[in-house]
């Protein structure tokens, strides 16, 4: 699954094209989960410190892991960082989904990649941006990070609008809310599968 090269800049590589398609696919399932994650935090009884303390570990966890490979991991090669990042999202989609107390739900949530805010914060994003940078020709960088990120914060707004999908169909298919929440997070792991064809 590639964008098209004629939406890109005149310079840009397939690779170019892949990375954007990556980062859309990848803000589609981070929107979807970072409205979802709070209210199905709630809806399998956590208390709100508990929901707190989740929330700040994924975005500790992704901080430290970022820092880290940013810090030391430069002999690491970008395609080995990519790939894995995906092994850990489709890890913390499942884990997520299948793992109901606090402490094991809280190491899932800062070793792994879920992302509770508005914005990137994974190591996805500087090393497909360091990977980026080199797939055009100078002159088209900006124009190519422009669609770049449009594709992502897009593709992250519907997203965040469709998150109430799990509701809407726990009731229609007289589901349970939490099964229905669950299986949210398989289709978030689903998308690490997308990303590593990509």
């Amino acid at each position: 699954m590639t964008f098209p090269l004629r939406l890109l800049p005149a310079s840009a590589t397939p690779d170019a094209a892949r990375l954007v398609a990556a980062r859309t696919v990848r803000g589609l399932s981070d929107g979807f989960v970072s409205v979802l994650l709070a209210a199905y935090l709630r809806d399998a009884g956590f208390s709100p410190v508990e929901i707190s303390a989740v929330i700040t570990g994924t975005l500790l966890g992704s901080a430290a892991l970022t820092l880290g490979l940013g810090l030391f991991g430069y002999e690491i090669s970008r395609r080995t960082v990519l790939f894995g990042a995906v092994g850990l999202m489709a890890g913390t989609g499942i884990g997520f989904a299948t793992v109901t107390a606090f402490w094991p739900l809280l190491a899932i949530a800062v070793v792994g990649t879920l992302n509770p805010s508005n914005g990137d914060v994974s190591v996805f994003l500087p090393t497909e941006q360091a990977l980026l940078s080199e797939t055009v020709e100078a002159r088209d960088r900006t124009a190519l990070f422009a669609r770049y990120n449009l594709g992502g914060l897009f593709a992250a707004a519907v997203g965040a609008l469709g998150a109430g999908l799990p509701v809407a169909v726990a009731r229609a298919a007289g589901w349970d809310l939490l099964q229905a929440e669950r299986l949210a997070f398989l289709l978030y792991a689903a998308t690490a599968l997308m990303l590593f064809a990509i």
